[in-house]
């Protein structure tokens, strides 16, 4: 029988499904559902609406100076519809961007997990990353309630250092991308990796922290275009 007709076959067992809350206090345990019951169509609608929500929020809680063009005053019509061309950018992302940046991350922790010649199913590694996702959409939704209701930068989140030290360009980045939800993330990847990767504790700290690493790059680059933008 192949790799993934037996996967198949487990689904049908005895063992429980992994609990998308249950990732919130007993990680360990799902991590052990997971690798035996991969399941995750569910946890990956619930995840994307997270997403999808917490940008709408975010959205609305721009201010509409945030919409100015340097030199040129919109109208009202104007402005109307940069916002809803803003709306609809927002959902597509959140809708588009969410499944695929978990297909990414499978399919990075997949090739990693080949190289070790272990014998974990891209369908283990899908799962593991689409619940690990609900702690970060958790986060994105906690932050974007608390802009909107107390104002202030949208982009920046609350969470982070970035909120809690004032900066420009390249530092503003690397504060803003050390932020709580992404370092308890990081911390399940690594356990994740460990216990459904089949990867040594060393190697699966190594990976988690080379991924926050790569998204902390990334942060990097997006305060250093905003603050050349003048954002």
């Amino acid at each position: 029988m192949l790799e993934w007709e037996r996967i198949y076959v487990s689904d049908q067992s005895t063992v429980s499904k992994p609990s998308l809350l249950g990732m919130v206090w007993s990680p360990g345990e799902q991590f052990e559902r997971m690798r035996e019951r991969p399941v995750f169509w569910g946890a990956l609608i619930i995840v994307t609406l997270l997403s999808v929500a917490a940008s709408m929020i975010l959205f609305y809680a721009m201010p509409d100076d945030m919409y100015d063009v340097p030199g040129m005053q919109l109208t009202e019509e104007q402005l109307a519809m940069a916002k809803t061309m803003g709306a609809v950018t927002a959902v597509l992302d959140a809708l588009i961007g969410t499944p695929i940046g978990i297909l990414i991350s499978a399919l990075i922790m997949f090739l990693i997990t080949k190289l070790a010649q272990k014998d974990t199913t891209f369908r283990q590694l899908f799962s593991l990353n689409t619940y690990i996702m609900f702690i970060s959409g958790i986060g994105q939704l906690l932050n974007a309630l608390i802009r909107l209701a107390i104002g202030g930068d949208p982009v920046v989140f609350v969470t982070s250092l970035g909120s809690l030290v004032e900066a420009e360009g390249m530092t503003a980045g690397i504060l803003g991308g050390i932020e709580l939800f992404s370092i308890w993330a990081t911390v399940l990847t690594a356990i994740g990796l460990y216990k459904v990767g089949r990867l040594s504790k060393g190697a699966a700290w190594t990976v988690a922290i080379v991924i926050f690493v790569i998204g902390l790059i990334f942060s990097v680059v997006g305060g250093v275009f905003s603050g050349t933008a003048g954002v």
